[in-house]
């Protein structure tokens, strides 16, 4: 019996064993997948705020979940608990509450706007938490793929650069010309209504004639962050590969990582020799990317990525260049920061000569464009003051900033353009302080850390690189397929991208070990973050997916498993770090997460989607309010149901006969009544309402009814747009016509002035 028993415990082990490492290979190969579908549709923050990130969401919980149940941490010395244990511990407590406060906040949040916009801002903010400790753990874990992961990073970025130059070069001009030769069949063709001389046609043909190149993104404000981030990676590893692979001085590990050396022991040169043909095929496709990123990030004319990289370069080069002369007992160290510093501002200056020359107006406008920065910093502050513990929800910003929004301002924006008062403004002061603190902690880890380690002697090193590299390739491939199907790509434009990036990854991978040290990580994470404090949009998956792998990454491992240079264990044992009931804690959390996301956002956003889209097809008016009441019914948080109904009764009003006008009209606006009682807070639905009460008038005057009634309903609802825009001139000039057509002398005379 003893030993059937064993046998069975046996048996189940090892299928538990080979569910691990299947584990294993489906996260080393859907964290890649995950990374080039984040550069393939990177979005923006509007898309985000409307759920077009749910399916990345749900791919970044269900990695972080396989993570935290099959991959277990790195072992350490003897056996034993490391001192950050306990820290990470109360790190879990803290970010738990974090999330359970801006959970709150997004329920505060829908009071007065649409409660699943709030939560499509949560859930990402926690689906990319889910992608860090993804990641995270999988570079713990299988540390060989850590190597692979940022191959993936610089060659993604390098296609995205080659899209960029072919849109720039070869597209953009092509349908220039097309326009030119007739662009109503352009406009139809992109689906715009845009008569002659309209702002809808003004901004169409501003951004076909716009040089500067997006690529993939929705702005090239947006490609410029990213790109800033491999330009400076990619900067480094150049660096490394030109120094022949010198080893760093052994003074210490912040001496040690000033070199940015590629370390591929069975190819790298020794001084002295001659380099092997990998080594130079490699060092060429780096010098090769590392011009592509730069001209494509040159023609994105970003002014905020340009300060991000120059800022972050001179703090950290002047950081480590006294810190290793103050080492190394050196005097003159001070001058050599000085030297360091004017060199760099040296450069800058040349830079901005060669710009002037060739674009004034790049720099020329750089003062105006700090200064409406400006206007939206103090627009914010007032809104972070009235609103300190919950904020107003990610996604509402642009709700309340017409409010606060200064009379000189120049536009309604849909974010403050500086991160840290956006998350100080959308989830709280308090939550900014902690997302700060962590941001500081992690990017200041990888200053003040050694040399990278890849844990290339472990033995599953050739699978996990192999599982890594497939599902970058593999995974970016039906990523593509599907974003085709479903939007259309440029194939060409793909197919030129795709060819540099694999050129790139394929000289580079024989030398791929080591190519990025944490210090070249520190200064690409910190002028990322530079780059944002006057730049939108930092929740795109295109920015914050990649800036947080190169954090994830460069981080391990920890302090204590470095100098000790204990191996990590893909499927250790139970002295990994927190033990047996810390992994099934964690997982518990991830799983909980998991589920909640699947319940409270995934089933019933895509039912409420899939029943709105029966609506817009419906036969008729009572087969579409059907549907909306299904969709209504499906997601009760959703207010695009609301506001669909009172449109289509307003729709059934105007199409009513004159017997029952009077009837359809009065529950159209009770429909707009509780669409309005849905979304309170934007002046914009208000607006709307007000128009669509303006439709109803003209439908009583045809049909010789009295329209005082209608007006009266109308001019209530602008009144209430202008409570919460204060300084908007057309509604002003809307509310004069409308009072003065009712006989309100005062009120018109009040609003014309």
């Amino acid at each position: 019996m003893s030993n059937r028993r064993r046998a069975t415990s046996t048996a189940a082990q090892g299928t538990d064993r080979s569910l691990e490492r299947w584990a294993a290979r489906a996260i080393a190969a859907g964290v890649p997948c995950a990374l080039v579908w984040s550069l393939l549709a990177p979005l923006d923050s509007v898309s985000v705020f409307q759920g077009a990130a749910l399916p990345q969401n749900l791919g970044w919980l269900v990695l972080a979940t396989l993570a935290a149940v099959f991959l277990k941490d790195f072992r350490v010395p003897n056996g034993g608990r490391p001192a950050s244990g306990r820290w990470a511990a109360s790190a879990w407590l803290v970010w738990l509450g974090v999330a359970a406060w801006i959970s709150l906040g997004a329920i505060a949040a829908a009071a007065e706007n649409n409660p699943r916009t709030a939560w499509h801002g949560v859930w990402h903010v926690i689906g990319l938490a889910g992608w860090f400790f993804a990641t995270n753990r999988a570079c713990r874990a299988m540390s060989a793929i850590r190597s692979t992961l940022m191959l993936i990073v610089l060659a993604g970025c390098v296609g995205l650069a080659a899209y960029g130059l072919h849109q720039a070069w070869v597209v953009m001009p092509r349908l220039r010309a097309q326009f030119e030769a007739d662009p109503e069949a352009m406009l139809a063709a992109a689906q715009q209504i845009a008569p002659e001389g309209s702002p809808q046609r003004a901004r169409f043909r501003d951004r076909l004639y716009s040089p500067e190149p997006y690529a993939t993104f929705a702005l090239a404000n947006s490609l410029a962050t990213t790109l800033t981030l491999a330009l400076v990676l990619l900067a480094g590893a150049a660096v490394g590969m030109g120094r022949g692979g010198a080893q760093s001085p052994r003074s210490g590990p912040d001496a040690a990582s000033l070199t940015v050396a590629a370390r591929g022991p069975a190819l790298r040169s020794r001084p002295g020799t001659r380099r092997p043909p990998a080594e130079i095929r490699a060092w060429a496709a780096t010098l090769g990317g590392l011009a592509v990123v730069f001209v494509c990030w040159l023609l994105t004319r970003s002014r905020g990525a340009w300060l991000g990289t120059a800022l972050a370069a001179s703090l950290i080069g002047a950081w480590y260049w006294s810190r290793t002369r103050w080492a190394s007992g050196g005097k003159d160290w001070g001058w050599q920061v000085v030297g360091a510093v004017a060199g760099l501002l040296l450069v800058a200056v040349g830079g901005v000569v060669v710009l002037m020359q060739r674009d004034f107006l790049v720099l020329s406008e750089a003062p105006k464009s700090l200064i409406y920065r400006w206007e939206y910093w103090q627009a914010t502050w007032r809104m972070i003051l009235d609103h300190p513990w919950f904020g107003v929800g990610l996604g509402n910003f642009q709700n309340y900033y017409p409010y606060y929004k200064l009379p000189t301002a120049s536009e309604e924006v849909a974010d403050p353009h500086n991160w840290m008062l956006d998350l100080a403004a959308s989830f709280s002061v308090p939550v900014a302080i902690c997302a700060a603190a962590w941001v500081g902690r992690r990017v200041w880890g990888l200053v003040d850390f050694g040399r990278s380690r890849d844990g290339d002697d472990q033995p599953a090193a050739n699978w996990q690189q192999r599982w890594a590299a497939g599902g970058g390739l593999v995974g970016g491939a039906l990523c593509l397929a599907g974003i085709g199907l479903l939007q259309g790509i440029d194939l060409e434009a793909h197919a030129v991208a795709w060819s540099a990036a694999l050129l790139f990854a394929w000289s580079v991978w024989p030398l791929r070990q080591g190519l990025v040290q944490p210090a070249v990580g520190a200064t690409a994470a910190l002028a990322v973050l530079i780059s944002l404090c006057v730049a939108g949009s930092w929740q795109a998956p295109g920015i914050a997916v990649p800036w947080l792998m190169v954090i994830a990454v460069l981080t391990w491992p920890h302090r204590q498993a470095a100098e000790h240079r204990v191996p990590a264990a893909a499927l250790g044992g139970e002295d990994a770090v927190g033990g047996r009931a810390s992994r099934w804690l964690t997982a518990g959390v991830w799983g909980v997460l998991l589920a909640g996301f699947l319940f409270q956002e995934w089933i019933p956003v895509t039912r409420c989607w899939n029943y709105l889209q029966q609506a817009q097809y419906a036969a008729d008016a009572t087969d579409r309010d059907t549907w909306l009441e299904k969709a209504r019914r499906a997601d009760p948080w959703e207010a695009a149901v609301v506001a669909a109904q009172a449109q289509a009764a307003v729709g059934k009003a105007l199409a009513a006969p004159v017997a029952e006008y009077d009837v359809q009209a009065r529950r159209a606006v009770a429909a707009l009544d509780a669409w309005m009682a849905w979304e309170e807070a934007s002046f914009a639905t208000w607006r709307s309402a007000g128009d669509r009460t303006l439709e109803l008038a003209a439908g009583a005057t045809a049909r010789g009814l009295p329209v005082e009634p209608w007006l009266q309903v109308a001019l209530a609802y602008y009144q209430r747009s202008i409570q919460r825009y204060p300084t908007h001139v057309q509604l002003w000039a809307q509310v004069a016509v409308v009072a003065a057509y009712l006989g309100q002398s005062d009120l018109s005379r009040e609003a014309e002035e």
